[in-house]
C-alpha cells in the first residue's frame, strides 16, 4: 500500500480495488475511489468519470493529500507504532 500513499502525497487521486487492506488507505469518494477487483469496465468508467468531472478530481486530490498529511506523516506513523508496542 505504499505506492498509493506516495501518489496521494503528490495529489494524485487513487483508484483502488475494494480488496485486502487497500480500502483502509482512503475514504471512498472523499480521498479516492474504490472499484471492484478484477473489473476492467468499472475501472475504465471510474477513470472516465474523473476525466469528465474536473471538480471531482480536484476535490479528491485535495482529500487525498489531506489524508496523507493527517494519517501517514512520520510523526503519526511513529505514534501508531509506539501505541502498538504499548510504549505510550
Amino acid at each position: 500500500g505504499l505506492a498509493p500513499v506516495e501518489a496521494m502525497a503528490l495529489g494524485c487521486v487513487p483508484i483502488l480495488s475494494n480488496a485486502a487492506s487497500l480500502p483502509e488507505l482512503i475514504d471512498h469518494e472523499q480521498s479516492g475511489l474504490l472499484v471492484s477487483p478484477n473489473n476492467p469496465e468499472e475501472i475504465r468508467n471510474t477513470i472516465h468519470k474523473l476525466q469528465n468531472e474536473p471538480s471531482l478530481w480536484r476535490q479528491l486530490s485535495l482529500g487525498a493529500r489531506s489524508r496523507v498529511e493527517a494519517l501517514f506523516s512520520w510523526d503519526r506513523v511513529v505514534g501508531r507504532c509506539l501505541e502498538a508496542y504499548g510504549l505510550t
